[in-house]
C-alpha cells in the first residue's frame, strides 16, 4: 500500500500543478484511472484471456511495457539528467558526499558507465540481443545467442557438456567463430563452498561481431549455467 501511494504521487502532483485541482480530487481521478487499467490485467486471466496481441494477454503486455521499456527508459533518462544536466552543487548537496573523490567517482559512473549499462539492458529488452536455451537432455545443454543490429544478424549455438561434478565443456555448433573452446571448472572447498572458474579461448573472423559478442557473452553464459542449476535442483528434489 505504501509503495502504491508513492507511485501515485507524481501523477497527483502533476494534476495539482497543471490542472489546479485539489489533492483529494487529483488522487481520486488518478487512482480511478490506474484502477481501471489494472482491472484489464485481472480480466486477462479469465474473461479476456483469449484477447492476445504482441507479447500475449493484456497482463503480458502491461508487464513487458513496464518492466522492459518504461523502467530502463526512465533509468536511462534519470542517469543522463543527474550526470549531465544537474549542477555539481545540486547533485553534491543531494548526495551529501563529504569526500571529493567519492563525488567524482559517482559523477563518472553517472555520466559514462550507468547510461551505457542501462542502454544495453534496454536493447536486450526490445530484441536487439536475445538468448535461448534450445534443449536440456541428461548432461547436455544446447543454447543459442542471437544478435540483431540494423539488419546485421548473427546466431551462435553451443553444446555444453556436463562432467559431474568437476567441469562443463562448451563446444561450437554454429556461429561466426574461427575457433571456440570453453570450460567451467568446479573445485570443492568445503561441503557448502565451491570455487568456480572459467577458461575460454575463441577467435572471430568479423571484428564487428567480435565487439557485439563480447558485450553479451557473460550474460549468455550465466543463463545456461542457471538452467543447469535449475535442472540439478529439480533432480535432487525428485
Amino acid at each position: 500500500m505504501t509503495s502504491a501511494i508513492s507511485l501515485l504521487e507524481p501523477s497527483v502532483a502533476w494534476m495539482i500543478e497543471r490542472r489546479n485541482l485539489s489533492r483529494g480530487l487529483s488522487a481520486i481521478i488518478m487512482g480511478t484511472i490506474i484502477w481501471a487499467l489494472g482491472l484489464f490485467t485481472v480480466l486477462s486471466g479469465n474473461a479476456l484471456s483469449d484477447f492476445t496481441f504482441w507479447k500475449g494477454t493484456l497482463f503480458d503486455n502491461f508487464d513487458h511495457l513496464a518492466s522492459n521499456i518504461l523502467l530502463p527508459t526512465s533509468g536511462f533518462l534519470f542517469t543522463v539528467f543527474a550526470g549531465w544536466f544537474m549542477s555539481k552543487k545540486s547533485s553534491s548537496d543531494e548526495l551529501d558526499v563529504n569526500h571529493k573523490f567519492q563525488y567524482k567517482f559517482w559523477r563518472f559512473l553517472a555520466r559514462y558507465v550507468a547510461p551505457i549499462a542501462v542502454l544495453i539492458i534496454f536493447l536486450n529488452a526490445i530484441g536487439i540481443y536475445s538468448s535461448e536455451i534450445l534443449s536440456i537432455e541428461d548432461h547436455l545443454v544446447t543454447a543459442s545467442l542471437t544478435i540483431n543490429i540494423l539488419g546485421f544478424k548473427s546466431t551462435i549455438t553451443t553444446l555444453n557438456k556436463l562432467y559431474r561434478p568437476t567441469k562443463i565443456e562448451m563446444s561450437l555448433q554454429e556461429g561466426p567463430f574461427k575457433s571456440f573452446k570453453g570450460t567451467w571448472l568446479f573445485e570443492e572447498i568445503t561441503l557448502n563452498k565451491t570455487k568456480v572458474s572459467y577458461i575460454m579461448e575463441y577467435q572471430i573472423a568479423n571484428p564487428i561481431t567480435d565487439i557485439m559478442v563480447k558485450q553479451k557473452l557473460a550474460s549468455f553464459i550465466d543463463q545456461f549455467v542457471g538452467e543447469f542449476v535449475k535442472k540439478f535442483k529439480t533432480e535432487m528434489i525428485n
